[in-house]
């Protein structure tokens, strides 16, 4: 509506169904459409439309629940079925069995002035940042009694790994990925960290953002007073 003029978008519009549970705006004043049976991307003229379902592309689920584009442009489309992001060449899903999310059913989507995204879903909420990416659960579970690193899941890895780590306090926590000889890969963590389960995404690249080779490497978690190390290895 312009004020003046309504305008219907349906089916042959290139919306991927009518029935329409979310909408967030993207550069260039396109117009990012979530629906019960796809994703649709509308166009600043408003007058073509291109849908993505888990047929044509690597959307994780068909039934959108929420949309959000981060300042990089990238849009994440929460389902019912995980998270997926798209940045309009490459996609990337997240689900809770293989990576930090909390649930695999998304509710809510937010991205904060720090280009972190907020993900509420039905086993907590997350904290994703497209840089790490880093999450902090929240599921109003007590919190531990001692820092703690779990394996990381799966391992062997090939593209990426979860890796579980959990502080009973606020402390001084770094994460930090090194190869076989020692040498500094990837510092996942730095800084102030809240209590409570924290998981982290390796994607096994180094902190230039190049892909590192197969072989072992060691996740050192250091907090406070405590150092704490376990082994990753990288397949490919």
């Amino acid at each position: 509506f312009d004020g003046q003029t309504w305008r219907y978008y349906g089916l042959r519009d290139g919306l991927a169904h009518p029935h329409v549970n979310d909408i967030a705006f993207g550069p260039g004043g396109a117009v990012w459409v979530g629906t019960e049976a796809g994703l649709t991307r509308l166009e600043v003229d408003g007058q073509h439309g291109r849908s993505f379902t888990t047929i044509n592309s690597a959307l994780v689920g068909d039934h959108i629940t929420a949309l959000a584009v981060d300042v990089m442009g990238t849009v994440w489309i929460g389902t019912t079925e995980g998270l997926s992001r798209f940045d309009g060449e490459l996609w990337s899903t997240y689900r809770a069995s293989d990576t930090p999310l909390a649930g695999d059913r998304i509710h809510d989507l937010l991205v904060d002035v720090q280009n972190r995204v907020w993900v509420a879903t039905d086993g907590g909420l997350d904290i994703l940042d497209p840089r790490g990416v880093t999450s902090v659960t929240e599921t109003g579970a007590s919190l531990p009694d001692a820092v703690s690193l779990h394996p990381n899941f799966p391992n062997p890895f090939n593209g990426q790994t979860a890796i579980r780590f959990e502080l009973p306090a606020t402390v001084d926590a770094r994460l930090t990925v090194y190869d076989m000889l020692g040498r500094h890969v990837r510092t996942l963590v730095a800084g102030a960290t809240p209590p409570g389960e924290h998981r982290v995404l390796w994607d096994g690249r180094d902190d230039g953002g190049h892909p590192v080779s197969s072989g072992v490497y060691f996740l050192t978690l250091q907090a406070n007073d405590t150092e704490l190390h376990r082994h990753v290895m990288l397949l490919k």
